[in-house]
């Protein structure tokens, strides 16, 4: 059965963008969200983009003693049947019987080059009226691809994995989402006021009205419809990338 993906971004009804990431890390799973205005979403995903264009990647994924995902921080053991562990689980490991020193090959393996950075992309730390909305990006290997979000001043940092192939698909779906913007019916719902948008069906009145499909039986009952004339118009979602070729 496949797995849901770990990010959704959603249209909010002031035109901004809400990217919900999950957080499946050693075995928990726990969403939080980002509200982000439309250029730091572009940016968000450009940036992205190049760090993993540019990005390191080995052939690690997470220690067979602790099961944490590695970072390029992390201190390593090569062990002689060709395991990489941290270097912080050896000696447990063998206080418990489970190793012994002669298993170790190298007590301080890497797998980057000396000259590798240690981040593709931070601006955590940027001074007080830096952006708003904050990460740093560090790639690991195709399966760990560490994220660390925040929003200045508003929530603390939360660190994300995500494969390649996920991260990918989160900048594809930042961008598929600001052409829906971009493309943006340039009305509003005559019930709720909310913007509607090409990704939502919609109904439009004899008279000129336009609702949202999901917002028109309680409009047909409220005092709203009183002077509009029926029969409405069901208009379904269009593709809105239809938009561009015309740009």
């Amino acid at each position: 059965m496949n797995m849901a993906l770990p990010f959704k971004v959603q249209i909010t009804a002031d035109e901004k963008l809400t990217l919900v990431l999950t957080n499946r890390r050693n075995g928990n799973t726990c969403a939080h969200s980002h509200l982000l205005e439309q250029d730091e979403a572009e940016l968000f995903a450009n940036t992205m983009e190049s760090a993993l264009a540019s990005g390191a990647y080995s052939s690690l994924d997470h220690c067979p003693l602790c099961g944490e995902l590695f970072t390029r921080q992390n201190r390593l053991c090569l062990l002689r049947d060709g395991q990489i562990i941290h270097k912080k689980c050896l000696r447990p490991a063998i206080k418990r019987g489970a190793l012994s020193y002669d298993d170790c090959a190298d007590y301080d393996y890497s797998c980057f080059p000396k000259d590798t950075p240690s981040i593709e992309f931070d601006n955590l730390r940027e001074q007080i009226h830096g952006p708003e909305f904050r990460y740093a990006i560090q790639t690991v290997s195709k399966t760990v691809i560490h994220l660390y979000l925040t929003q200045r001043g508003k929530i603390p940092t939360r660190h994300y994995c995500l494969t390649y192939e996920e991260c990918l698909g989160l900048v594809q779906e930042i961008r598929d989402k600001l052409v829906e913007l971009y493309c943006a019916v340039t009305v509003v719902c005559a019930f709720c006021g909310s913007p509607i948008y090409l990704d939502q069906p919609r109904y439009e009145m004899s008279s000129g009205e336009v609702v949202h499909g999901i917002c028109m039986e309680r409009f047909i009952r409220s005092a709203k419809s009183a002077n509009v004339t029926f029969p409405a118009k069901l208009i379904q979602m269009r593709d809105p990338f239809a938009c561009r070729g015309g740009g």
